[in-house]
């Protein structure tokens, strides 16, 4: 970097604290360094202009008294206290997402010695794409209208969790099915 009166002196943001990333030594043989706060980047291009702007840093520093210090910190006390309570009005006034409810079924299929509970809209075309999917054959035992089959789904999973073997198939007794039975209104599968 070039050195003397002429040297530019590029001073660089971080946060809201700015600096210059090389110390300058001017042609009296000291070396200045500047560190200030402002919002803006700046650029000093000669020793006159960091010389000036460290006497009107010098001058704002020694016209600050502990009152306007502590008005400071007030104002800005309040100003943090009204964006929290915006926040906070925002948070409460936000719309609920619409929950979605998806019509269709809750089928429970046998096949290899366990049971598959899943939902679906088109009952039929998912018991023949599973059926093509595993090594043994598949048969609807159960098919359960509903208005979420999703959440009807979710409890029926719940209702039989101690007995889940892995994903959605589950190690079932004929008195869980009929337990099962007993809870929901059926279809024919």
């Amino acid at each position: 970097m070039p050195q003397g009166n002429d040297a530019p002196i590029t001073i660089h943001r971080v946060n809201r604290l700015l600096y210059v990333p090389d110390s300058v030594t001017a042609d009296d043989g000291e070396i200045y360094t500047v560190l200030f706060t402002d919002g803006h980047y700046s650029r000093i291009h000669t020793r006159a202009t960091l010389i000036s702007l460290i006497g009107e840093l010098q001058r704002c520093v020694d016209h600050v008294t502990e009152e306007d210090i502590t008005i400071l910190n007030r104002e800005l006390q309040q100003e943090r206290d009204r964006a929290k309570q915006v926040y906070e009005e925002q948070i409460q006034n936000k719309p609920e997402k619409p929950k979605v409810i998806r019509n269709g079924f809750v089928y429970v299929l046998h096949g290899g010695g366990q049971y598959k509970i899943g939902c679906t809209k088109y009952p039929a075309i998912r018991a023949r794409a599973l059926a093509r999917q595993v090594p043994f054959a598949v048969e609807m035992v159960m098919l359960i209208p509903s208005q979420d089959m999703y959440e009807t789904e979710q409890c029926i999973h719940t209702l039989f969790g101690a007995k889940r073997i892995e994903g959605e198939w589950f190690s079932l007794a004929e008195k869980d099915i009929a337990h099962l039975r007993s809870l929901y209104e059926l279809v024919k599968p």
